[in-house]
């Protein structure tokens, strides 16, 4: 089926990762006093689910276009969306495996960079447990996409 139709697969998967998001904060703020959706929360699910929807068509735009989504995100709220960190994992994948090792390299530490360097401007501290997240980010995301570059070739 996925070999058939992968884009028909990224629709469902990029359906099934938003709305399985929004019905898991609604089952935790049953149980849980959280605080509701904001507009930034639901602007944040658009460019994810888009990302993950397109990614076999233009990935390395797409993991551009995500990253700048994230940093955004991160200097109008001070804290990440988990869709568009989840997001960028999916579509790096996708660029390491389509595309070279130094075109991969390269993509994934400028986009581990700037989702760093927007976390440190947003939290205006460079090392603070709110970029703990992001630094283990950028740790795995650059040896995942290369490692499956290199398998490919």
């Amino acid at each position: 089926m996925i070999s058939r139709h992968p884009h028909a697969f990224d629709l469902a998967l990029a359906t099934v990762l938003t709305c399985g998001a929004f019905g898991l904060h609604q089952m935790t703020a049953a149980r849980i006093p959280t605080p509701p959706l904001t507009t930034a929360d639901l602007l944040g699910a658009v460019p994810a689910f888009l990302a993950i929807a397109g990614r076999r068509r233009r990935p390395r735009a797409v993991l551009l276009t995500v990253t700048a989504g994230l940093v955004g995100h991160y200097s109008a709220t001070q804290h990440g969306h988990p869709l568009l960190v989840l997001a960028i994992g999916i579509v790096a994948y996708t660029v390491a495996a389509e595309t070279d090792r130094r075109t991969t390299l390269l993509l994934a530490a400028g986009c581990g960079t700037a989702v760093y360097v927007g976390n440190a401007v947003a939290h205006a501290h460079p090392v603070s447990l709110q970029s703990l997240p992001t630094l283990t980010f950028i740790s795995w995301l650059a040896p995942t996409a290369v490692s499956k570059a290199a398998r490919q070739r």
